[in-house]
């Protein structure tokens, strides 16, 4: 009993003295923890402006966290190279730092939530001094797409403007009087005869935007053409229907065929579409540069199309070879 007794005694002497400072020291550990809270969900909001050809380092990605218990420290690039490319999928480091009073606990990808630049989680981990690292995609550069440009409405009813890198078709409107006129189109190209919806007198202008060749969700800004002033001779001859024309001589728009058999459309004015596409009477048709009808399969922009022995375009069906068509007529490769 009286040996058991010494030994209590030492060790409180012992600590009375402080040669366990180590133990003591664990101790205030535990104490500093428990007057921490735990961080249990993240969520960021992304805004991003990555174009191809940008050099890395140049690009603008601003990161903002909802909320004040943590903060974004810094990111890095985890793809290789040094210049933005467009088949690139920007692939992003983001660090995490908690705030005063705050600590990282295990955090799931369901409780991380991230908004905007087309953000997607790919995995996270805690990283060094209590850190958090969320590894994560952007959108891909293939669904960038430069503002239209060059958009015109000419006297003839044609619309046409610049190709879009990355756009795999246009829509376009047409505008009377400041009013749609008519249904929105899907153009392949970048030309488009408007004449069949220039039907009337009045102030007419074409707008446009771009589709996403990869991702037809996305589409770009709509540009706008300058004003096409049409009057009663115009709308007559964009109808169809016969006018006088300079020479005394009624006229209009019909189907022509030349000597060798092919076929051109003539608009009555002494003008017809070449190396484009023409809907007619609510088909399209599409004419070689020398202003002629195709038919059977053809290529154009990289794409191949079909259309019948009467020129037409076929879409969204199989074609007697047993190919698919998409709703734009484009071939669907298999």
């Amino acid at each position: 009993m009286g040996k058991k007794r010494g030994t209590v005694f030492a060790a409180a002497l012992f600590f009375a003295m402080g040669i366990f400072p180590a133990l003591s020291a664990e101790k205030a550990d535990v104490a500093w923890a428990d007057d921490l809270r735990r961080v249990n969900r993240i969520s960021l909001k992304f805004e991003t402006d990555i174009r191809p050809g940008m050099d890395f380092g140049d690009e603008t990605i601003e990161i903002s966290a909802a909320s004040d218990r943590y903060y974004v420290e810094d990111y890095r690039i985890l793809n290789n190279g040094f210049i933005w490319e467009n088949r690139m999928e920007p692939r992003i480091e983001v660090t995490l730092m908690p705030s005063d009073g705050w600590y990282f606990g295990s955090i799931g990808r369901d409780e991380i939530t991230l908004k905007g630049g087309g953000a997607l989680y790919c995995r996270s981990q805690a990283g060094m001094g209590d850190s958090m690292e969320i590894e994560l995609t952007l959108t891909p550069l293939n669904r960038y797409m430069e503002p239209l440009s060059g958009l015109t409405l000419d006297g003839e009813g044609v619309a046409s403007w610049n190709p879009v890198e990355n756009a795999g078709a246009y829509e376009l409107r047409v505008y009377r009087d400041g009013k749609v006129f008519g249904d929105t189109v899907k153009v392949t190209g970048t030309r488009f005869n408007c004449w069949q919806r220039l039907a009337y007198s009045g102030s007419y202008f074409a707008e446009v935007r771009p589709v996403n060749r990869a991702d037809t969700e996305v589409k770009g800004d709509w540009a706008r053409s300058g004003e096409l002033l049409v009057d009663g001779q115009m709308a007559a001859v964009f109808q169809g229907k016969p006018f006088m024309g300079e020479d005394g001589q009624l006229t209009q728009a019909a189907w022509r065929q030349a000597s060798d058999g092919r076929w051109w459309y003539d608009y009555g004015d002494g003008t017809w579409p070449a190396n484009c596409w023409e809907e007619i009477q609510g088909k399209w048709y599409f004419f070689d540069p020398e202003g002629y009808m195709k038919t059977g399969w053809f290529m154009w922009q990289d794409r191949w199309y079909y259309c019948t022995e009467k020129g037409y375009m076929l879409r969204d069906c199989i074609t007697e070879d047993g190919y698919w068509l998409g709703e734009d007529g484009a071939l669907i490769p298999q």
